[in-house]
């Protein structure tokens, strides 16, 4: 970044100031205090970029006193671009803020900022790959706070640092590869679930011989691996040490001696389950014979229930057809009901007669009048529709006639009072001045040839048109008072006709309301006998039910009894089973006997070899061997408890082969994708560890270190003349637990030894935050990404003496050919004149100039 001008408006002390920065290199900026130099290259800056002011001091502080509005334009170079920041505050109102980025595209400035100020200050960040307090720390040596960066707490230098560095990115790449962790573990852990799931459905095997023989040959391969573990274990011994391959037999003599106990305990278990199964099934079969006389009694009443079934199904019938007989009755009751109601209204009607008929012979008359009131009034607004246009055009006339004479009497007004003008000319010779026309009296000569015309014309103003007008106007009012509409005569009608309507209507339906009687006469009749008929059924129902009640009245009791015997009928179904199965549980239970006699018999041979080998082990130490053997003796452990739990699962495996088949190549798939999937998990896991804080970017701080404390080194013997020197430590062993903290500790080497930076006098220290800042931004300046060339060191030579001022000075000259921009601000007159540049503030009566020389 390289600042090419910057302008302040009422900005501190500042009204107005226009700051051409592209041909300075290495320049003293000079003047009278107060006269804004830090202001203007410090705190302007800052301010535009990043929105930061004086401590202690808000926006509205900044605008100069006296003033309402205060802006900073910085424009600056970076990466091969030219950008432009504009900052404003304004305090009228509650106050308003505004800022703007902008980029130079063909010769004219175009807007890149944000929706908001936040968002265009991250956008400016993001550009030049720094905060404000990284800028502050490393590129600008603020007025008393040379120290910005050695005053820094250790923890917060490697901070600094680390920006400077650009490290951010490996966070955001961390994020990155920890989300695909997440990822990948959720597809392991579901990886996982469905195995579990899988392992839960092939631990369940029926009773089916395909599926026993499967299992047999899972056993023999998973006794296979136990013995190729064995030999395994056995084969890693012999490489070891006699004694310690004889401790390793005696461990695994004492592993399969358990084993065989946890098998032989096991075997126990299950023998002791299939006993007491054995019990339960011989009792079921001892009570066959009860069970066969329950299901003979269940027969019996069943068929009973059937002869009983027909009777049930007559009353269903019977209470069906009274339900339906019921509802016919109730509807021929409501349908006569209904007829009487209508033969009563029907009958009201007739006795109306005459006056309906009356009615119908009054409304042709009456209509007819009314249409003819309707066709006056037709005629009478059709006329004064007609009046009103004639109305209107004679106004307009009028009106045009009356602006005419207006603006002749207008026109004669002017003429008479130029004309009043000669009247009054006694020095003038009207007679010359009518040959020769004089310039002043010309307008008054014209007016007064003009005003007998005028006067003529007003005469015979006149306009034809309006006495015709009138005249036809006239004759349309005489036309519509012989029309004769009478509009109460009308309405009268109106409401007389829609009286007369509905009583003409009931007349024209006399005739069919006659005959309606009659029909709904008969209705009422017919509907009568229906009802009756319906009783009548209905008693005959009523007496039928009773005596299918009687008949059916044990019908309750043999239904319960018939349901308390239906246990019985499954249990008699299922006594094959139950017989088969108890041959097989003998069968199995007499297997288990004489696997858990040839386990006892395995047991006591290995514990006199367990005996025979501890003799051989005598005052001999193990523990060498320990971690390799308690591996494979895990290892070894684990296949054993997958062979006890198919031994555990042989008798139950009988179902279900074909999903089972299913299921194994589901689980194959499955195995198959977990290896990559684990792969892929541990290479992200990897690269998370490397994108954190203590992998790739602790080596990157580790590199840039010495480049910082070499340049620092150069700087620093320059301005000390060899005297002192400085290293930087970042690791730091912690005191109150074992291992190394974190940090950036400046350790100062002079002719007394090493001690801290903190312990030297004032001037000392300045020397060191300067050579330290100098190699900062000097780091700044070349690191990729965020090349900021601009260097700016405010006060501080003050004290300093003669000497290392000097010194001090020499060093800034030669730190100047790194950069492509460096501002002091001072005011020790020596110094101003050790730069071949110079930007003077001068105060002119209540302002500020800056010049640049």
């Amino acid at each position: 970044m390289i600042p090419t001008r910057l302008e302040l408006h009422n900005f501190g002390a500042i009204d107005a100031a226009d700051v051409d920065l592209s041909t300075v290199n290495l320049a003293a900026v000079v003047g009278p205090n107060g006269s804004g130099k830090s202001t203007t290259f410090t705190i302007a800056p800052i301010w535009a970029l990043f929105g930061g002011t004086k401590n202690g001091c808000s926006a509205d502080n900044m605008v100069r006193l006296g003033t309402s509005d205060a802006s900073v334009t910085l424009e600056f170079e970076h990466h091969g671009g030219f950008y432009r920041v504009l900052r404003t505050r304004s305090l009228n109102g509650r106050g308003k803020s505004s800022l703007e980025l902008q980029k130079q595209e063909d010769g004219s400035w175009t807007p890149i900022s944000g929706t908001t100020i936040r968002e265009t200050e991250e956008k400016i960040r993001d550009l030049l790959g720094l905060d404000e307090e990284t800028f502050t720390s490393s590129s600008m040596i603020l007025q008393g706070r040379s120290n910005e960066f050695t005053a820094k707490a250790p923890g917060q230098r490697k901070q600094i640092l680390a920006q400077i560095l650009g490290l951010g990115i490996y966070e955001t790449l961390q994020e990155g590869a920890k989300r695909h962790v997440q990822e990948l573990d959720a597809r392991l852990r579901t990886n996982r679930e469905r195995l579990e799931a899988i392992g839960s459905i092939l631990a369940g095997k029926s009773d089916l011989k395909a599926q026993l023989e499967t299992t047999e040959a899972q056993i023999q391969a998973k006794t296979l691996d136990v013995a190729d573990c064995e030999t395994s274990l056995r084969d890693a011994e012999t490489r070891l040490i006699q004694a310690k391959e004889t401790q390793t037999r005696v461990e695994a003599l004492v592993v399969r001696a358990k084993d065989l106990d946890c098998r032989i305990a096991t075997a126990s278990e299950a023998r002791d389950s299939l006993l007491c199964e054995r019990e339960r099934l011989e009792a079921l079969v001892a009570a066959e014979a009860e069970i066969a006389a329950k299901v003979q009694e269940l027969v019996e009443a069943e068929s009973l229930l059937t002869s009983m079934e027909p009777l049930e199904a007559r009353r269903e019938a019977l209470r069906q057809e009274y339900a339906s007989c019921d509802h016919e009755r109730k509807t021929h009751r409501k349908a006569s009901e209904e007829a009487l109601v209508r033969l009563s209204a029907i009958r009201q009607d007739l006795s109306m007669a005459s006056r309906y008929r009356d009615a119908a012979e009054q409304l042709p008359a009456l209509k007819a009048e009314l249409e003819e009131q309707a066709c006056r009034r037709e005629d009478v607004l059709t006329l004064e529709a007609e009046a009103k246009s004639l109305d209107v055009r004679l106004r307009d006339r009028v009106h045009a006639l009356d602006q005419s004479r207006l603006h002749l009497e207008f026109e004669i007004r002017n003429c008479e009072a130029q004309v009043a003008k000669l009247a009054d000319a006694h020095c003038v010779d009207l007679e010359a001045a009518r040959t020769h026309p004089c310039a002043f009296l010309r307008a008054a000569m014209e007016a007064a040839e003009r005003l007998p015309g005028l006067t003529a014309e007003i005469d015979g103003l006149a306009d034809p048109e309006i006495t015709v007008l009138q005249k036809k106007f006239s004759q349309l009012h005489d036309e519509i008072g012989c029309v004769h509409y009478d509009a109460d005569r009308a309405e009268v009608l109106k409401r007389r006709i829609q009286a007369l309507e509905p009583m003409a209507a009931a007349a024209a339906a006399l005739e069919s309301k006659q005959e309606m009687v009659t029909i709904l006469e008969g209705q009422i009749e017919a509907a009568g006998g229906h009802g009756s008929r319906c009783e009548q059924r209905l008693e005959e129902i009523r007496q039928e039910g009773k005596e299918l009640s009687k008949r059916l009245e044990e019908l309750p009791n043999l239904k319960a009894e018939i349901e308390r015997l239906q246990q019985w009928r499954p249990r008699k179904e299922q006594l094959p089973a139950k017989k088969e199965r108890l041959s097989w549980v003998k069968e199995q239970a007499q297997a288990l006997d004489a696997e858990v006699m040839r386990m006892e018999e395995e047991t006591r041979l290995l514990e006199e070899a367990i005996k025979i080998e501890e003799l051989k082990l005598w005052g001999e130490d193990p523990r060498e061997i320990e971690s390799e053997a308690t591996k494979m003796r895990h290892e070894l452990s684990g296949l054993r408890n997958d062979l006890q739990k198919l031994h555990s699962a042989l008798g139950a495996a009988r179902a279900r082969l074909e999903e089972l088949a299913h299921a194994e190549s589901e689980r194959t798939a499955l195995n198959v994708e977990r290896e990559p999937l684990a792969v892929e998990l541990s290479q992200y896991q990897a690269l998370a560890k490397a994108f954190g804080r203590d992998g790739i970017p602790a080596l990157i701080i580790e590199n840039a270190v010495p480049e910082l404390e070499r340049t620092s080194n150069e700087i620093l013997g320059e301005m000390s003349q060899g005297r002192h020197s400085l290293r930087f430590e970042t690791q730091r062993e912690l005191k109150s637990r074992s291992g190394m903290a974190e940090t950036l500790d400046i350790i100062v080497s002079d002719w007394q030894g090493e001690r801290p930076y903190e312990t030297f006098s004032g001037g000392e220290q300045l020397r060191i935050d300067y050579a330290i800042r100098f190699a900062l931004a000097e780091l700044l300046a070349h690191r990729a990404g965020s090349r900021i060339e601009w260097l700016v060191i405010d006060e501080g030579l003050g004290s300093q003496d003669r000497a290392h001022r000097d010194l001090v000075l020499e060093a800034i000259r030669n730190v100047a050919n790194r950069f492509r921009k460096v501002l002091v601000i001072t005011h020790v007159e020596e110094a101003q004149g050790a730069f071949p540049q110079q930007i003077r503030f001068e105060r002119v009566d209540d302002r500020v100039e800056v010049l640049v020389s």
